[in-house]
């Protein structure tokens, strides 16, 4: 009986062909995952699918031209093959598509996973192609031969892998993945299954159903796995994964599930022994009813009643104590979840209960998103206050680090969204940094156990969430090369995050991620064994690196923790008191430090980066690309200062034109001298840079000086109608007085004007408009050539009278003055001096002006 083999794949935003990349690429995820799916996709493979039960971590998808496996049996009934590969997004961004086969075993006994590796190594192993998402065919349905057994472990060729189920202890169980061929003949990942075959007959089968990943980096929920294959070294395997205890080998057999063995002589083997509640991975299904209708009537109670539950915070401590390490996912309700505002209690409650939930992490958002950054406490996060400090006086200290947990993995998902994403990075930073509450308090202590979990020498154990964090961190710090420049540089958005809370060791960490780069000012708050730990330097001290003098320190020193280990009856009751001074304290920035420490301080970092500037430079895309657009940008802006310059002094173009030009001209010699400076300052071999670039913007001022120099400020406009009615007011006057005078004088001298009148009529107003230059020009020509060679300091008196020719010609008052202007540019480009030749250059600057004009007619 042939079985049928169904298949869907994930969606994608946008898809379309690429002519830069010569492939289909994405524009994005959508909410939707599920696409060109084979026969409608049963719902419990659709909530594992979008809960990312089989998904990897985007920011490590598999190498070119390889693929990772993901299988997972779900409720005993199907069987799921997820098969993941590298593609594109339009950005030229690696990103990941999945192809997922499945099927619905016929029974229990079958070995749905095993027939379905067993299908896709024999059929083409097919994977995702972004160009099957704009295909309009329908998607194939497959066949298979046959169903395969469960197997009972008595095969001669799976002895070694029941060796190895033997003899381990607890799973997940992870290693390396070697892609050598197996038994028979068959690729790896075929051992892979049957060893995580067998270790869920050893983890009781009915409560861990197989699920395996192959070939992969990153996992989002590899603890719900039974057996992992990274492809990665053995030293970055995360070491914190929540693991859960096998039962011992006298409890269970493989033969248990071999329906097809009836031997009557073999001795039944006795039923498991359950485990200890509080390290089960399951809540049985009474529990799990009693637990999801209490937590909603904890949530009832404290929206009637207010923030006084002790009794009700009592029971829900008794059930995170009695289940800490269970999967309280079937205790929510997820209906209540979704409806729910960010400001209500069930949601944040659920968080805490159950942090690693889709739900949980979608009301994290949105209770970010709904924060006002103005408030200095936002309201909606009282509860879990009350919650974290009810905790420190609870007699069992295991639901505090759980509930401190549940805030650590809130955080590492907050700074992976600033990592990947802008739309709430300042309300992601006020949360952290500014408002006051619990999240903001236990920042302080998540930075510190993330500094130790990377730089400390000492190995510390920290939340499977900030474990993975770490990892990224150290990786990065460590081999760079692991992922692009431009994911790189998304790490300098939690420099400015860390810097809020003056922890700059891990400032520094994230721009020498980014840039290869650590600012001045953060460099010297660092000390000097995490700044080798930074540059990759090796140390020849032996002893764990010194406390940071310049950055805060941690809530307790060494002898207060001997000390603290002598009286552990008094910890109880000063917990509460202690977590609110500690997290006041960590607030604060310690300014109180001596001058001896301070400049020792820097001395050691100075020592440290001549250790750096001695070491070969790597070559640093982002920083050469950098440094090559300042070059570029400098040179266009000496060309264009030269070419500008020298139109000016052909052309001589008016005033008027040369003002937009100059603003638009001293913009761009602001930028420009700000980006020199900030180059060559932030370069290697600092003092040398700091002189080069600090000559450079000495000689881009003295250009921009010697460019707007000559500028003159453009006089108030011609046509002002205030003006006009003044200067039509005062030759008016003029007249008037003119014709007084002439009317007393005798015959013979009305021809000519006398100097009184010439003075009042010529000497002050001959400039003022065309008009006064007209009725002077009437009154008296030698006078007026005189007042202008006077005026202009010509000696030539046949230039005076070009120059009143040049002006009389002027056909209306805009001409007139723009005349004028270019007369007054004449004066300024060419200063008398002492020697003749200034004159000279005057008289000859006014001759090629009025020569080039029109003359009137006589």
């Amino acid at each position: 009986m042939s079985v049928p083999i169904y298949q869907f794949c994930r969606g994608f935003d946008n898809v379309r062909y690429s002519e830069v990349y010569k492939c289909h690429v994405s524009g994005g995820y959508p909410f939707e995952k599920i696409a060109r799916a084979s026969h409608e996709v049963p719902p419990e493979i659709r909530e594992a699918v979008i809960d990312d039960y089989f998904k990897l971590n985007d920011n490590y998808p598999p190498d070119q031209d390889d693929f990772s496996l993901i299988a997972r049996e779900i409720n005993d009934k199907y069987s799921v093959l997820a098969v993941a590969n590298r593609q594109l997004d339009d950005g030229g961004r690696p990103t990941i598509g999945y192809k997922y086969f499945w099927l619905e075993k016929s029974s229990p006994d079958i070995d749905g996973i095993g027939t379905l590796i067993y299908w896709w190594s024999h059929h083409r192993q097919p994977k995702f192609a972004m160009a099957e998402l704009v295909e309009t065919s329908l998607p194939e349905i497959f066949y298979y031969d046959l169903e395969y057994q469960k197997t009972n472990f008595q095969e001669s060729w799976l002895q070694e892998t029941w060796k190895t189920v033997e003899k381990l202890s607890a799973i997940p169980h992870t290693v390396v993945v070697t892609k050598e061929l197996w038994q028979q003949q068959y690729p790896e990942y075929i051992k892979l299954h049957y060893l995580a075959l067998g270790l869920s007959f050893r983890a009781n089968h009915t409560n861990s159903l197989n699920a395996w990943a192959w070939n992969v980096q990153k996992l989002a929920h590899p603890d719900s796995f039974i057996s992992i294959f990274y492809a990665t070294q053995e030293d970055i395997i995360p070491s914190n994964i929540r693991k859960r205890n096998l039962p011992g080998l006298n409890l269970v057999s493989p033969q248990t599930h071999n329906p097809n063995d009836l031997t009557p002589d073999k001795a039944q083997p006795e039923s498991p022994t359950p485990l200890p509640s509080k390290t089960s991975n399951s809540i049985p299904p009474a529990m799990e009813k009693n637990i999801k209708l209490f937590l909603s009537s904890l949530a009832n109670t404290v929206n009637q009643n207010g923030l006084d539950v002790d009794e009700k915070i009592q029971e829900l401590f008794g059930y995170l104590r009695d289940y800490a390490d269970a999967d309280w996912t079937n205790c929510i309700d997820k209906t209540r979840v979704t409806t729910s505002s960010p400001h209500e209690i069930y949601p944040q409650l659920i968080y805490l209960v159950e942090p690693n939930n889709k739900l949980s992490e979608n009301w994290l958002l949105k209770m970010v998103q709904s924060i006002d950054t103005k408030k200095t406490s936002p309201r909606i996060l009282e509860f879990q206050r009350v919650l974290l400090e009810f905790s420190f006086k609870y007699e069992d200290s295991l639901v505090k680090e759980r509930l401190i947990s549940s805030i650590y993995t809130g955080i590492s998902y907050l700074l992976n969204q600033l990592i990947s994403t802008d739309k709430v990075n300042n309300k992601i930073e006020f949360l952290l940094t500014e408002s006051k509450s619990v999240w903001s308090k236990t920042f302080f202590d998540y930075a510190e156990l993330v500094k130790k979990r990377i730089f400390s020498k000492t190995e510390t154990i920290v939340e499977e969430s900030m474990e993975t964090f770490c990892q990224e961190i150290s990786t990065l710090l460590e081999r760079p090369q692991n992922i692009s420049l431009a994911e790189r540089k998304q790490y300098k958005k939690l420099a400015s995050t860390f810097i809020k809370i003056k922890y700059y060791s891990l400032a520094g960490t994230f721009y020498y991620i980014a840039d290869k780069c650590i600012p001045p000012f953060i460099n010297d708050s660092i000390d000097i064994e995490i700044l080798r730990r930074i540059y990759n330097i090796k140390s020849h001290k032996a002893d764990s690196p010194p406390k940071n003098n310049n950055e805060p320190q941690a809530n307790k020193s060494k002898d207060d923790e001997s000390k603290d280990d002598e009286s552990k009856d008094d910890e109880s009751q000063d917990d509460k008191s202690q977590y609110d001074e500690s997290q006041d304290d960590k607030s604060q920035y310690d300014e109180s430090q001596d001058d001896e420490a301070r400049s020792k301080k820097t001395k050691n970092n100075s020592i440290i980066l001549n250790q750096i500037q001695s070491q070969p430079i790597q070559d640093n895309p982002s920083r050469n690309e950098d440094n090559t657009q300042v070059s570029i940008l400098c040179t266009v802006f000496l060309v264009v200062s030269i070419l500008f310059k020298a139109c000016e002094s052909i052309i001589r173009p008016d005033p008027i034109f040369l003002l937009p030009i100059s603003i638009i001209y001293s913009i761009l010699s602001v930028i420009v001298i700000y980006l020199t400076l900030n180059d060559f300052f932030r370069r290697r071999n600092r003092r040398f840079n700091r002189i080069i670039g600090s000559s450079l913007a000495i000689i881009y001022i003295c250009i921009f000086v010697a460019i707007m120099r000559p500028i003159v400020i453009i006089p108030i406009s011609k046509s002002d109608p205030s003006q006009l009615a003044t200067q039509q007011t005062q030759k008016s006057n003029n007249n008037n007085n003119v014709t007084d005078t002439n009317s007393k004088n005798t015959s013979t001298n009305s021809a000519t004007p006398s100097a009184s009148n010439i003075s009042s009529g010529c000497a002050t107003d001959v400039l003022s408009n065309l008009e006064v230059f007209k009725a002077c020009n009437k009154s008296d020509k030698d006078k007026l050539e005189v007042e202008l060679r006077n005026n202009y300091k010509l000696f030539s008196t046949a230039i005076a009278e070009n120059l009143r020719k040049y002006y009389l010609s002027s056909k209306d008052e805009n001409q007139f003055q723009d005349r004028k202007f270019k007369i007054q540019k004449c004066q300024n480009d060419n200063p008398i001096k002492d020697d003749a030749n200034g004159r000279d250059n005057l008289n000859n600057c006014i001759k090629d002006i009025t020569q080039k004009s029109p003359q009137p007619k006589r």
